[in-house]
């Protein structure tokens, strides 16, 4: 009789578990998706073509210079001396690391423009998505970057998109 009794009472528990992790609905959103899809992401990501176009002529030249430099230095390396050669090897160099630090620059720039953007859409996002979990009963909702799997029916990531286009 106490087996009986510790099976129903073990029976019952489990099935409360279940009953409750029905209850539960999770959703995942694609949070770099609403970043990069929104109008306002697409915003921010056009000024960032536009920073790298006004930057682009001057990298092109700065190639441009250091080619001609290691071109003029193969065509002039038989004739020129030790000391000429090691000058020239040196001026190159330099050139090349003011190429290099020019680059890196517009790198450095285009990272704090998207970190910007980001920062200023972020809690907007963030806002729509509780809305969303208010709204439609979830218990939670996830980072779809950070999940290793979810079945499509639970992302809401087009819908967040829909609502902050619509926000903006």
């Amino acid at each position: 009789m106490k087996k009986i009794i510790g099976l129903l009472l073990i029976s019952l528990v489990l099935n409360a578990g279940n009953v409750m992790a029905a209850a539960q609905k999770i959703g995942v959103v694609n949070i770099p998706k609403v970043l990069n899809l929104s109008k306002a992401g697409k915003a921010a990501q056009e000024k960032m073509n536009e920073k790298v176009k006004a930057y682009q002529p001057a990298l092109t030249e700065q190639e441009e210079q250091l080619k001609k430099l290691e071109e003029d230095f193969k065509k002039q390396a038989p004739l020129l001396s030790e000391e000429a050669k090691k000058e020239k090897y040196i001026h190159a160099q330099e050139q090349f690391v003011k190429y290099q630090q020019a680059r890196e620059q517009v790198e450095k720039d285009l990272g704090k423009m998207k970190n910007e953007a980001e920062r200023q859409m972020g809690p907007q996002v963030v806002e729509i998505i509780r809305k969303i979990a208010k709204e439609e009963g979830f218990t939670a909702i996830l980072e779809g970057s950070s999940v290793i799997y979810a079945d499509e029916t639970i992302d809401i990531t087009d819908r967040v998109i829909e609502l902050f286009d619509a926000a903006k």
